[in-house]
């Protein structure tokens, strides 16, 4: 169990316009015991988002948190409702359950888009009711937590897909709050280098140390597909590599260089992935193929370019014009697809 502790400092950090609106976000739904649903990339904060709406509401109980993706289905009932001495096989003690460890607090059910359905049906009675019991309880228990759930998938596209319950979707979605990547703000990134520096060395209890700023400029220039966490792995590891010393352009651009030679190969498996026909399409493409060879001005790059162009228009057709979800049915990072979008459009 996570529990926080109420001190006055804001867990969300940076000054860029998205995280001012982000603070603000967080200001006006803390004070109202509503139901909110943080959406974001994975490593955005959708956490730090959590607990800080816990910290600013000023309730008396204990901040819960519960991954719904880490716990194996069959246990997680347990984990959230608890459960009776004798209930099932190996319940030798009564155990109470996340529920009814926030009590008069908040809990906080992280990935709630991979629940499987049979529990997504349990939780919406919850919900509705403000009532549950114990795995092989008869006492009903009353939901005193305040609720809030976070995914990184594309909840709208787990109910069109009937992987996500519609009215479990509507009930949880009252207050929307979306996690900004960090490609889109990196604006923040000096200040929030700085802060993750110090919990590093804190943590590490080792001496504190600086980034020059041509190596902050290299960052900025990063795509940054695992956000905030990433960063705060690549600083931890500049850190060692750097001993004691501050961290520059050298250190960072080698292991920066790495990581977009690993994305390039990703995004270049991706695509042709996306282009390659299956083998019943082959024999048909195969003369379509040997046609375009005969064309006069033949030119293969502008010819994958137009492959490449129709491709995402589809997709982006297929996901409404969802840049997250076209990029996910295209196998891309989605800063990479905002990329090739642009230059379309240029």
């Amino acid at each position: 169990m996570k529990v926080l502790n109420n001190n006055k400092e804001n867990l969300i950090i940076g000054n860029s316009p998205l995280i001012l609106k982000l603070q603000e976000e967080i200001s006006k739904v803390a004070v109202n015991p509503t139901s909110v649903l943080i959406l974001g990339e994975t490593g955005t904060g959708k956490e730090l988002v959590a607990r800080e709406v816990h910290r600013q509401s000023g309730v008396k109980g204990e901040y819960t948190a519960i991954n719904c993706a880490a716990i194996p289905s069959q246990l997680l009932e347990s984990e959230l409702f608890g459960h009776e001495k004798g209930s099932f096989t190996g319940a030798d003690r009564t155990r109470k359950g996340r529920f009814e460890q926030a009590k008069d607090g908040t809990l906080f059910l992280d990935e709630i888009g991979d629940m499987p359905l049979d529990l997504q049906t349990k939780l919406l009675r919850v919900l509705e009711d403000k009532k549950y019991q114990r795995i092989g309880g008869q006492v009903n228990l009353e939901v005193s937590a305040r609720l809030i759930f976070a995914t990184h998938q594309d909840i709208k596209k787990q109910v069109d897909s009937g992987k996500f319950r519609a009215d479990l979707y509507y009930r949880i979605n009252v207050f929307p709050i979306n996690t900004p990547n960090l490609s889109e703000r990196t604006e923040d990134l000096p200040i929030l280098i700085d802060h993750l520096l110090n919990e590093i060395t804190d943590r590490l209890k080792v001496k504190k140390i600086g980034i020059n700023n041509d190596a902050i400029d290299l960052l900025k220039n990063y795509s940054w597909p695992g956000n905030v966490r990433e960063l705060r792995n690549y600083l931890e590891r500049f850190l060692i590599l750097s001993e004691n010393q501050n961290i520059t352009s050298d250190i960072v651009s080698e292991l920066i260089e790495n990581s977009l030679n690993i994305n390039k190969v990703e995004e270049a498996e991706a695509l042709w992935n996306a282009t390659t026909p299956d083998e019943e399409e082959k024999s048909n493409n195969n003369v379509e193929y040997s046609d375009l060879l005969e064309t006069k001005d033949f030119n293969l790059k502008n010819h994958l370019i137009e492959i490449e162009q129709k491709i995402i228009g589809l997709a982006m057709e297929k996901t409404n014009g969802s840049v997250a979800g076209a990029a996910r049915v295209l196998g891309l990072q989605r800063t990479t697809l905002i990329e090739k979008i642009k230059k379309m459009e240029s």
